[in-house]
């Protein structure tokens, strides 16, 4: 490589549009600019809408459990006073086929990990985006966990997507929804139903270099 070259261009001619990148990386917008620049690494256009799935980006720590999780003794219909968490209905008969007899054991300290569709999109498109299905996995523990916090952390009251493994190890999507005070649950397989924009999709922190 010639001196002050890289590859066949002047790093003088380089300097410039690398600084103003880091600047506009640094600034409000960052997030932005490095979703656009992934786009073009990916050959996509990256002011094109359809290019970009996720935003608004948010961590949530779920405190660790000591006890066995029960599904059926967690997850059923209940809104009295003092109920743990109020769930007013599970909508089909999914869930209870799926997750019914499913016990999960206690869980660590745990950072959850939501980002919002910005635009419409199906479960298996979400899932590559995030890096596959082991990225994309939670626990109904988890869920259970984000239900019992304040409420004010689901946003806008919104579609709020997880994806979790049921009794036969298959990965399905369940959905909370909140309404009035208390929960909606429903559940069904990865390759049905789409989401539109402002849904909320949960997945292990852990993950989240995946999106980087």
């Amino acid at each position: 490589m010639s001196k002050g070259m890289l590859g066949g261009i002047s790093l003088s001619d380089f300097q410039g549009p690398r600084n103003d990148f880091e600047q506009k990386l640094s600034g409000e917008d960052g997030k932005i600019w490095l979703d656009a620049f992934k786009c073009f690494l990916r050959k996509e256009n990256p002011w094109d809408n359809k290019s970009v799935l996720f935003e608004s980006l948010s961590l949530i720590t779920i405190p660790a459990t000591t006890e066995k999780f029960i599904i059926a003794k967690k997850f059923k219909v209940d809104k009295s006073k003092d109920t743990e968490v109020k769930i007013q209905g599970i909508t089909g008969d999914n869930f209870q086929k799926w997750f019914w007899n499913k016990e999960e054991m206690p869980i660590a300290e745990t950072i959850l990990c939501s980002v919002v569709l910005r635009r419409e999109a199906g479960s298996d498109e979400i899932i590559a985006r995030l890096g596959g299905k082991t990225v994309a996995e939670t626990n109904l523990t988890t869920i259970y966990q984000l239900m019992k916090k304040d409420t004010k952390i689901w946003g806008d009251g919104g579609p709020n997507i997880f994806y979790v493994p049921d009794n036969n190890n298959v990965l399905r999507w369940v959905w909370v929804h909140q309404f009035d005070g208390s929960w909606v649950i429903n559940s069904d397989e990865i390759g049905k139903s789409g989401w539109y924009d402002g849904t909320k999709v949960y997945f292990p922190a852990i993950q989240i270099i995946n999106l980087l």
